[in-house]
């Protein structure tokens, strides 16, 4: 017997989060989104790039129990930000990463963000703005004191969306400041306005793309493939997972199993099916006498008439 709890959906998704967070944390994983989103590194390896990420990077950890958010103890920069007046915010990843110099090593400040909606009722950008924003602005007396404004590093917020507009192309799209003279010509020094940008990454399993990063955040989060499809797509593309990011992979996979991330009517009809497959008849009827199907809905699973399942039920 079955029944489906929203306690338990809220603890399932809290898992998968996890999980997914973890697995992005991975620096071959880091370095690859940093490869194709941050100028700064497009010519670089990914080797190269990987050597640059300072420490390990700070994950935050949700609690499977709804509502509450932990922070993992790890080496590095914190996930939590706390400003007087404007609250605290917890942010996914983040890390700090130093790109080598002609004179000295450039200090970047990432933050990557693991998002389920493309329109979770918010412009998605305007979101990384804020992120950015506050950033910058925590690196008083951190990175710089007083007036000493030069020494503020750059900040990137990546947001990685799993499931983007619905029949769009996969996409990759940049926010940052330019300059442009209305009146005469200044100086245009570069270093002086770039820092800061919002980075958004769209993915559609459903679509194919060249782009290496996409094709394997596309597996990553891919609801149809199980672990093993992954596993094969991924050294095709030349990812080998360890044992412990496998499991991680293993966890989504078998969460995606429950709660379909596109919507919990699918995740339903996918438990449903499996129910079906298994013998497990009677929670189907359960899932009729809850409310959560009706008749109709029901006896579709069932096969049958919707007088019959009536009658059954």
């Amino acid at each position: 017997m079955v029944k489906i709890h929203a306690d338990a959906i809220s603890g399932m998704k809290a898992q998968y989060d996890e999980a997914a967070k973890r697995l992005l944390a991975q620096k071959s994983i880091l370095a690859l989104i940093l490869k194709h989103t941050a100028e700064e590194f497009m010519e670089m390896t990914e080797d190269e790039i990987e050597a640059c990420i300072e420490g390990k990077p700070e994950i935050a950890s949700m609690s499977v129990e709804p509502g509450e958010i932990l922070k993992t103890e790890i080496t590095g920069i914190s996930t939590e930000s706390t400003v007087p007046g404007e609250g605290k915010i917890t942010y996914d990843i983040r890390f700090v990463v130093y790109k080598p110099g002609e004179q000295q090593k450039i200090k970047l400040i990432i933050n990557i963000e693991a998002q389920k909606k493309w329109d979770p009722g918010y412009a998605i950008v305007t979101r990384g703005i804020f992120y950015c924003a506050r950033m910058i602005s925590e690196q008083k007396h951190r990175e710089f004191e007083k007036s000493d404004y030069d020494r503020i590093k750059k900040v990137y917020s990546i947001w990685i969306c799993m499931n983007g507009p619905a029949g769009e192309e996969c996409g990759i799209a940049s926010y940052r400041f330019t300059k442009k003279d209305y009146l005469g010509q200044l100086p245009d020094e570069k270093q002086t306005y770039d820092k800061m940008e919002v980075v958004v990454i769209t993915l559609n399993p459903e679509k194919q793309s060249e782009n290496q990063m996409v094709k394997v955040l596309n597996v990553l989060f891919s609801d149809i493939m199980n672990v093993e499809e992954k596993r094969e797509q991924l050294r095709e593309y030349g990812v080998t997972l360890d044992s412990k990011r496998t499991e991680e992979v293993d966890v989504m996979c078998n969460l995606s199993d429950l709660i379909e991330e596109r919507g919990i009517e699918k995740g339903i009809a996918q438990g449903i099916e499996k129910g079906i497959a298994q013998g497990k008849r009677q929670m189907i009827m359960e899932l009729i006498q809850a409310g959560v199907l009706t008749s109709q809905e029901g006896a579709k699973w069932l096969d049958k008439r919707m007088d019959e399942a009536e009658t059954d039920n």
